[in-house]
């Protein structure tokens, strides 16, 4: 039902509290998911808890920045230097990823 055109339908399967944290990843990894449903997920606090999530959202694409950049600090180091070197982020987003890691290399004394 996600996979609907209809952004009505989306909606609704977005609000079911059925819906599980697996499904909510697979929406927010899909980088054809609308605006309208990365902003769902983000108001969710529930599912913006999630580890995954929180990742999921910062490289997708039509995440708003400033909600991107609040994710950046959560993310660990493996992945910090992952992202650092991946073109698929924005340039908003890379860059805050790159100042934190050079924050924290430089944190950690290395």
């Amino acid at each position: 039902m996600i996979k609907q055109s209809n952004k009505l339908i989306q909606g609704a399967v977005m609000n079911n509290p059925r819906i599980t944290d697996g499904e909510v990843l697979m929406v927010a990894k899909s980088k054809t998911s609308s605006d309208d449903l990365i902003r769902i997920i983000l108001l969710n606090k529930d599912w913006v808890k999630n580890y995954e999530i929180k990742k999921a959202l910062l490289v997708h694409p039509k995440t708003p920045p400033p909600k991107a950049l609040r994710f950046v600090s959560f993310m660990t180091m493996k992945d910090i230097k992952q992202m650092a070197k991946s073109r698929q982020l924005t340039n908003i987003v890379a860059n805050a990823v790159r100042k934190e890691l050079a924050f924290r290399i430089k944190k950690s004394g290395g």
